[in-house]
């Protein structure tokens, strides 16, 4: 496991690091070394105390705008301004104290987006309970073996999932369910009885605790199983400086969709907590988990937006920003009913890469309708908070995964030797963040494996992304070190494979796993989402045909799909293709050798 000593000489050097970037102005021989420091915003949309609850940053935030609306939900049709969120936050905290609840309880959360998540969020976090985020994207056994690593004390879910309680909650902890239109029975608790109390029962608030967890999410999983992911205070507060830093438009009078499911950062603390210190107003669009309807439900909300500022009176100046999945933004782009764009100031997609002429056809199509700005493509990790490099308004090349955030260092070093490599030479991407996690909770092996100590004794996060950064420092993905197949002893990238496929202009999308492991000779099986309706044969001649793939790097088994699956992150769900390659059947042709 890291030792203490490795966790505070990680920890001092964030924290300074941090300050550092926020005290300036920096010399001037920096700006030289690291060019995209010109690229950060004077000042951030606000300021928030980095060792403090979010709780308490929060109620500082919103203090001079009591009256403001801070959330909408579409579900019920219901608006909230910051003096009545905090009325209710503060009754629930009384009612959680009345019930015992305290800074030992640790508190499964499973909601659909809704005024709730924010509720739940703060309330337990002035107590100092610790919040396991589960993710009910996943199979129920997960869910299962995910509660239980966590020893819940109390539950949190949505109407929803109440088939699911009781499988998750086999000790009969207890459980409040909200959004509940029928009477409950069998001990549940009304999310609605924590509204009957109003002060704050003091004794039962601890005082701040810097190193405590506070939340627990997950990652994502890509290429093998999810681990329960810790981070405290400081490190959310310091994503979420990040995103104010980041000079997009989630300030007062704007509008902030919430479509990413809190299990995951993208969701939880890029979008929902640092919504609520911005001063934007939060639309809570719930995922089911039903892409097709998610989606359908983004777009419409987007089309009818002119209608949303006329009954609510905003300004005609509001402006809607999305941090989401890129599928919801291709959808939406590509939706033929919506015609007008001009109400969105910002769409970042995160979670999965998007390849510079996609962007580019998107962008061209986006102009059409009214938005004239960049379709940003930003790059981060659960165990990171959120994002580390983004593009933004002001800054932005298509195809890259953004410039590093401030409070954030990247490097590029050599896979073996860690030795730093030059501006467009390829490597393992390396990280330090203020908003680095603790650990793996209750996983110290995996842990140590997620750091490496460089040659001067410094600590930094193994991101197992290839990639490199050019003069400007923009970060290009171009692989994974755990995607890679081995041909007589080349290791070749599964990422770039895609990559030079998905450029061929019949193929629509495809994903690639390795079909046969072991052994210097490994086989590449590719799955084809076609973007034309042409014969299968002919588009395995014209890929065995591409000289842009070389002979290692063909694949041996072609399986057509109607859709390449992707995780609710963005990201391409390769699991699901190795169950589908053994259980499905899907028309497969042998290649021919090259």
């Amino acid at each position: 496991m890291i030792t203490k000593k490795e966790l505070i000489q990680r920890d001092l050097y964030l924290k300074k690091f941090y300050l550092n970037q926020l005290m300036g102005p920096l010399p001037e021989s920096l700006y030289e070394r690291k060019p995209w420091l010109n690229n950060y915003p004077e000042k951030p949309i606000t300021t928030i105390n980095l060792s403090n609850t979010l709780y308490d940053n929060y109620i500082e935030a919103t203090k001079e705008r009591l009256e403001k609306p801070v959330i909408f939900s579409p579900r019920t049709g219901k608006r909230y301004t910051n003096e009545e969120l905090i009325n209710m936050i503060n009754s629930a905290i009384n009612t959680f104290s009345k019930m015992g609840i305290t800074s030992n309880t640790n508190v499964g959360i499973m909601l659909l987006e809704s005024v709730e998540e924010a509720v739940s969020l703060l309330a337990l976090n002035k107590i100092g309970c610790t919040l396991k985020y589960i993710d009910y994207m996943k199979s129920v056994p997960a869910m299962i073996e995910s509660v239980e690593h966590a020893n819940i004390d109390l539950f949190i879910a949505d109407i929803a999932f109440l088939e699911l309680v009781p499988m998750l909650n086999s000790q009969n902890k207890p459980c409040i369910i909200a959004n509940s239109p029928i009477e409950l029975n069998n001990g549940l608790i009304p999310f609605e009885h924590l509204y009957t109390s109003s002060n704050i029962i003091e004794k039962n608030i601890p005082p701040y605790d810097e190193d405590k967890i506070t939340v627990k999410i997950n990652s994502s999983g890509t290429t093998g199983n999810s681990k329960p992911i810790n981070h405290t205070n400081y490190s959310i507060n310091a994503a979420a400086q990040k995103m104010l830093y980041s000079g997009y438009p989630i300030s007062e009078g704007n509008v902030l969709i919430k479509n990413i499911p809190s299990p995951i950062g993208l969701g939880l603390i890029t979008t929902l907590y640092t919504g609520l210190i911005s001063g934007a107003e939060i639309v809570m669009l719930t995922v089911e988990g039903n892409t097709e309807k998610d989606t359908a439900n983004f777009n419409a909300f987007i089309n009818n937006f002119k209608q949303y500022k006329k009954r609510f009176n905003l300004s005609e100046d509001a402006k809607i920003s999305a941090f989401t999945a890129p599928f919801f933004i291709r959808s939406l782009i590509k939706d033929q009913n919506v015609t007008d764009l001009s109400d969105v100031g910002a769409l970042l997609g995160a979670g999965s890469k998007m390849s510079e002429k996609e962007l580019e056809e998107l962008e061209t199509i986006a102009n059409t309708k009214g938005y004239h700005k960049p379709i940003c493509n930003g790059y981060g990790q659960n165990e990171m908070a959120g994002a580390i490099a983004l593009n933004t308004l002001n800054a932005n090349t298509n195809g890259s995964a953004g410039y590093p955030v401030i409070g954030t260092e990247i490097l590029v070093v050599d896979q073996h030797t860690y030795e730093i490599l030059p501006p467009n030479e390829e490597g393992l991407i390396i990280e330090r963040s203020s908003s680095s996690f603790n650990n793996y909770d209750n996983m110290p092996e995996e842990t140590r494996k997620a750091f490496i100590t460089m040659p001067n004794g410094e600590i930094w996060f193994n991101s197992n992304d290839l990639g490199y950064m050019n003069e400007k420092g923009f970060i290009f993905i171009t692989g994974r070190t755990n995607r890679i197949v081995i041909k007589n002893d080349f290791k070749i990238s599964l990422d770039d494979i895609e990559l030079k496929i998905n450029k061929l202009p019949f193929i629509k999308d495809c994903a690639t796993i390795i079909s046969s492991s072991g052994g210097s000779m490994e086989e590449i099986a590719v799955f084809i989402e076609s973007s034309q309706e042409i014969p299968e044969e002919e588009i395995i001649k014209q890929i065995n045909e591409c000289e842009q793939l070389s002979q290692f790097e063909m694949p041996s088994e072609f399986y057509f799909i109607a859709k390449v699956p992707y995780k609710e992150n963005g990201k391409k769900d390769y699991q699901q293709l190795k169950k589908m390659r053994k259980e499905l059947a899907i028309s497969r042709v042998k290649t021919l050798k090259k």
